[in-house]
């Protein structure tokens, strides 16, 4: 039987004497079961089965959709691919809300359309034509709803090849011809049909025949040294784990397997598909040749013994990287490193688009599974493949909880991360983090080469054709190896190597000028105007820039016009139908894990080179424009949406080098690319706009094209294509940004191409009115709800640097320009004053103009503020929409700062040179502070790096402590020495005190410095309730400053304000989070709490950072893995704090009453589970107070 098919099978009642004989059904791979008795589960089929296998019980209403959903997200709602789907088609006994049994014409009635809509489904939505059969299992007398799925059907698919009836007696069967003939001729019939055959000998005939049994349960290793079981249902029920067992593949049946299917299994790695544990598991048995172990191999296995070996764990979740060029054989060599440790750990892979805290559960079920002691337990080793960062950080950070919630011992190694990404320079990545990572590259070692030479020739004479090894006896000349003699054959194009192109490539080390000589050889007598050509031309446009990218089989049929074949040969009849040359470059992907079977080239590098070479006659915009014009495969029913998204990927995805890609681009590749064709950026336009359409109006593929069309200077139209996406996507904040966007480079552009020193006044309103669409487009999207998983403000940035510009474009208009200083420029931005001159040309701006000091200075307010709640890390999907500057994206806080500076040098109407002669004569301003105003006071802490929290909070990262402090004592210099609480708005004053912790902490001896009592007397201004409550940054301050250095000196007056602050904190975060689960694990911790008193309790986290030694990998390793904690600096200066966990939260005890704070722990899984006393270490942050490594008090 053929192990690559599906199986469906249909069914009614059967007897109990037939349960004991299904044994060939556990063994088949079964898709689902439609099974018409009711009964099934207290004595029917569904009962015997589940016992053996894992399955997801429906009904046929389960089918229907009723959420719209997409069909990949509608397949894994269903759980389609990972357990056999059960549909109860007439209700189900024995089950609370199971639906009602009725009779036949109810049957048909009612449920009849159902059926059908099940089994369209099916057959057009999720399984591909010829890979599955259906089965009609009839043991008992028939009835006509069964009839009506075989009807069903047979009118699905097209006729009856794919159809099998299994009648136990004559009666059954004629019954059966009868009522189906309605649909099939009963010649038909009869040919599909084995009657009068007891079901125990169709079990024992057809497991003869199977390629695999069914194994109940599999050997995982224990700690004791021995063996424990894992039942098939509770390894299906670890459904996000490839779970790779002791005895993997032992139920592969040799005696069934020929040669031929040895040998195909062996020739489909060797051509370039991924390798499989079959392909270990027989050279393991000596049925074919040794998988190749390189030297990676050999040092990823010295890595790995090393971490097991240790008697203490240096944390408890390890990490082996593995970074591979793409086809260099990473990923072989992360899986033998799991097939040669699954007798020692338990090893497993995880499976994509799965969720973490699932995967995370599963890996703990497992490391537990059988094991007596939880702290005796074989460590988990599980393979992730080419998951991003955040993923692998998120999965570590959990694992690391789970550890402390159990009470592990956390110098145990229960868990190790095996993370293999594709990088277009391994040697970099290794350099990054050397002592756990390894590279995998084309280049082979002295010792891999003649493993290499050796492997091919093993292949040659193995499935070479041995009539051309005759002909082509080849004398290896003196100095000559074999793989170099082998690689100028097949540029001569030697058949028995063309078979095994990748192998061969890989042992030349797949050289430009190589591959250049075979695509050339291959492609010389290639019909360019055939469909097979234009095939090969998209297969490789799409494999050159979308990694991981294929086309379905059904796609390809469809587009080369085959018809779907029902026979034994139907995997194969579109291989027989390709050219010579594109059976060589093609290769047939058939995973085991998915239901879609696809073509891509070999080797990327092959791909990209035969899209080079095909290209030089046609250019690459002319292939893609034809691939997405193409309504065969843009319509294509069957894995449309899996196509569509790789079609969207092919506009959209930018590189980025963060990534693995060979580079930063602005656009996706493609689209580079075809900017540098003749008439390059007309074609990408055009190129853009077909996308568009192809992709029924996608507002972000019009989002890229308005971003196209603005970085070209083309504004109107780019103007045109923003409105578009803004129509088709009103409330996405990265569309809205996109419009500032557009008008922000149309303002820069106006500005920085005037030629004339004084423009026009017609000029000059023409660009402050695109300036004003700017910040208008830019504010309306910073209102715009936002999404989980982006960042809160990103439109502010354009309104600030907007804002700044247009600043500095008015201050050099002629009115304003002549009058000495900016006097007049700043009554006409501050006050009600307008001049004549401008009154009426600029009659619609002056409301806004007015406006501009006051919406900056909000705007730089809330970048602070977001700057001070989160992290500044960027996740996928915000770095591939973003079309900030990379300054704003990857070093915002400095932006900030700069900005801030910027801002306050408009409105500081102080003149510069008094400001240098009063810094030589060691004054901090130009005049008394007790003379400036409270906005001259604002301006300059602005100008000086005080004027928000982030500026300050940045100081702490100067690489020089004693500028960062001079600086801040120039700061304290602004504010009047005998300050009192009303000389000083809420602002000014939250600035202040924390300019006097900052200072505190940069330069502790400073004379500046007041007394904590003085500080805390000033800050009891702050509301931490009703219509005037203060913002997060002042409660923040609250926090910090009445935490007590022991709870006990805590006085009721002060506990009430702490209490309070906190409480507030809390529920201010949690409103500005609600919609943003993903960032909560990137709220920001600033300070800690340490062991001294006063303001000297209040540590920074930098100096922990400054403890931790290492590149920027190795610091974040000990930051995640928890042992920054374990530093000098942590254990010497930190204080650790005793509280209690209760009903799934953390406490502890606040002053002399018995009121308890909550807190919570950084990592919301760390919590043990039930009532214990713990410890921790707290950090303050704007979420409120913060615990860090929980652990049971001992």
């Amino acid at each position: 039987m053929d192990n690559s098919m599906f199986y469906i099978v249909v069914t009614s009642q059967m007897q109990p004497e037939h349960l004991n004989n299904i044994t060939f059904l556990v063994n088949m791979k079964l898709f689902c079961v439609l099974d018409f008795d009711p009964n099934s589960e207290i004595s029917g089929l569904y009962g015997s089965y589940k016992e053996q296998k894992a399955v997801t019980p429906h009904f046929l209403h389960d089918y229907e959709n009723v959420k719209r959903l997409d069909n990949a997200a509608f397949i894994e709602n269903l759980k389609l691919f990972d357990r056999v789907s059960w549909i109860f088609c007439n209700g189900r006994h024995n089950f609370p809300s199971g639906e009602e049994t009725v009779d036949e014409k109810t049957w048909i009635k009612t449920r009849k359309k159902q059926m059908k809509k099940a089994v369209t489904f099916i057959c057009n939505e999720v399984l591909p034509r010829s890979c599955f059969v259906v089965l009609f299992l009839l043991t008992s007398e028939v009835k006509q709803p069964v009839v009506e799925a075989f009807h069903e059907f047979y009118a699905e698919m097209n006729g009856h090849d794919c159809l099998t009836v299994i009648a136990e007696t004559k009666e059954i069967y004629k019954k059966w011809s009868s009522l189906a003939q309605v649909s099939c001729a009963k010649s038909s019939l009869d040919e599909i049909s084995i009657v009068d055959m007891p079901l125990s000998h169709v079990d024992a005939t057809v497991q003869s025949i199977q390629l695999s049994k069914n194994q109940p349960a599999r050997k995982l290793p224990v700690s004791n040294g021995g063996l424990c079981f894992l039942k098939s249902v509770e390894k299906a029920m670890l459904d996000s784990l490839e779970i790779i067992s002791v005895d993997q593949c032992d139920d592969a049946n040799l005696e069934v397997m020929s040669n031929d299917d040895v040998q195909k299994i062996e020739l489909y790695f060797y051509r370039g598909g991924n390798i499989d544990w079959i392909n270990f598991w027989l050279a393991n048995k000596n049925k074919c040749g040794a998988i190749i172990e390189r030297d990676a191999y050999k040092e990823a296995n010295e890595i790995m013994s090393e971490v097991v070996s240790r008697k203490m764990a240096i944390r408890p979740t390890e990490s082996v990287n593995i970074y591979h060029n793409p086809g260099s054989g990473g990923s072989t060599v992360a899986r033998q490193i799991l097939w040669n440790w699954r007798t020692k750990v338990r090893c497993a892979v995880v499976k994509q688009g799965k969720e973490v805290t699932t995967v995370c559960e599963h890996m703990v079920k497992l490391r537990e599974h059988e094991e007596i002691d939880k702290n005796k337990c074989l460590p988990v080793l599980v393979l992730l493949e080419d998951q991003n960062l955040e993923y692998v950080d998120d999965l570590r950070r959990l694992l690391t909880n789970v550890i402390t919630t159990k009470k592990i011992n956390p110098s145990l190694l229960c868990f190790i991360l095996l993370i293999c990404n594709r990088s277009n320079d391994p040697e970099k990545m290794r350099r990054a983090l050397a002592s756990q990572t390894i590279a995998v590259t084309y280049k082979l070692s002295d010792e891999e080469k003649p493993l290499f030479e050796k492997k091919l020739v093993y292949l040659k004479q193995k499935f070479g054709d041995r009539e051309s090894k005759i002909k082509s006896k080849t004398v290896i000349p003196k100095g000559k190896s074999q793989v170099s003699v082998a690689t100028q054959s097949l540029s001569q194009f030697e058949p028995e190597l063309k078979f095994i192109l990748t192998f061969v490539l890989m042992s030349n080390e797949f050289q430009s000028s190589y591959i250049e000589n075979v695509v050339k050889n291959i492609l010389a007598k290639i019909d360019h105007s055939s469909q097979d050509t234009w095939l090969i031309r998209f297969v490789a446009l799409l494999n050159t820039y979308v990694i991981d990218s294929s086309i379905s089989v059904s796609h390809c049929e469809a587009f080369l016009g085959l018809a779907c074949c029902h026979n034994e040969a139907r995997f194969y009849a579109l291989e027989d139908r390709l050219s010579e040359e594109a059976k060589l470059i093609f290769i047939h992907l058939r995973e085991t894990s998915t239901h879609i079977q696809s073509f891509r080239i070999i080797n990327s590098l092959v791909a990209k080179e035969i899209l080079t070479q095909l290209s030089v006659n046609l250019p690459q915009s002319e292939i893609a424009m034809k691939l997405i014009n193409d309504e065969v495969l843009m319509n294509h029913r069957f894995g449309r949406d899996e196509f569509l998204k790789v079609i969207r990927t092919l506009f959209i995805r930018r590189y980025k080098v963060s990534r693995g890609d060979p580079e930063n681009t602005t656009f996706s590749p493609l689209i580079e690319h075809v900017t540098t064709e003749t008439g390059g950026l007309q074609r990408a336009v055009d190129l853009m706009k077909a996308a568009f359409l192809a992709l029924g109006k996608d507002s972000f593929v019009a989002q890229q094209l308005a971003r196209l069309l603005y970085k070209s200077l083309r504004f109107e139209e780019a103007e045109q294509w923003a409105e578009e996406a803004k129509s088709l996507s009103p409330n996405d904040t990265f569309v809205l940004d996109t419009l500032g966007q557009v008008y922000k480079w149309w303002f820069n552009h106006l500005c920085d191409t005037l030629e004339e020193k004084e423009p026009s006044p017609e000029r000059v309103v023409e660009i402050i009115a695109i300036a004003l669409k700017a910040i208008t487009a830019f504010r309306d999207s910073e209102k715009t709800q936002r999404k989980e998983t982006v960042s809160l403000n990103n439109s502010y940035y354009g309104e600030v640097d907007v804002g700044c510009k247009l600043l500095k474009f008015l201050s050099s208009v002629t009115i304003f320009s002549n009058t000495n200083g900016n006097s007049e420029f700043l009554q006409y931005l501050l006050t009600e004053y307008i001049p004549a001159e401008v009154k009426t040309p600029w009659k619609n701006f002056h409301h806004q103009l007015k406006s501009l000091q006051k919406n900056l200075h909000q705007a730089l307010e809330c970048l602070s503020l977001d700057l001070s709640y989160f992290q500044t890390d960027i996740n996928e999907e915000e770095e591939e929409l973003d079309a900030r500057d990379p300054e704003q994206v990857y070093k915002p806080r400095e932006w900030l700062t700069r900005m801030s500076v910027v801002y306050a040098g408009f409105f500081c109407c102080i003149p510069e040179e008094n400001e240098e002669t009063n810094e030589s004569n060691g004054n901090k301003a130009e005049r008394p502070a007790e003379k400036l105003s409270p906005f001259q006071r604002q301006l300059l802490t602005y100008k000086f790096g005080g004027g928000n929290v982030t500026a300050i909070l940045s100081l702490f990262y100067d690489k020089k402590a004693e500028r960062a402090g001079k600086q801040l004592e120039k700061i304290m210099a602004l504010y009047p020495e005998n300050l009192t609480l009303q000389k000083l708005d809420k602002t000014e004053l939250t600035n202040f005190l924390f300019c006097q912790i900052a200072l505190n902490c940069i330069q502790p001896g400073s004379i500046k410095i007041l007394p904590i009592e003085k500080l805390k007397d000033l800050s009891k201004r702050f509301r931490t309730k009703g219509n005037e409550m203060s913002p997060a940054s002042s409660l923040f301050l609250l926090s910090l400053l009445f935490w007590p250095e022991d709870s006990s000196e805590l006085s009721s007056a002060d506990e009430k304000i702490l209490l309070s602050a906190i409480d507030t904190l809390q529920k201010l975060c949690e409103r500005k989070t609600q919609k943003m689960s993903q960032r909560k694990s990137r709220i920001a911790t600033h300070f800690f709490l340490g062991k001294a008193r006063g303001l000297n309790k209040i540590v920074h986290r930098r100096v922990i950072e400054k403890g931790i030694k290492g590149n920027l990998s190795e610091r974040k390793l000990k930051w995640l893995g928890g042992e920054v904690w374990k530093t000098k600096e942590v254990v010497q200066q930190l204080k650790r704090i005793e509280g209690w966990t209760e009903n799934e939260n953390l406490y502890m005890k606040c002053g002399k009453s018995d009121k308890k704070i909550r807190v919570i722990p950084r990592y919301s899984a760390s919590l043990p589970s039930g009532n214990e006393r713990v410890t921790f270490y707290l950090g303050f942050s704007f979420e409120g107070v913060l615990a860090h490594d929980v652990k049971i008090k001992e």
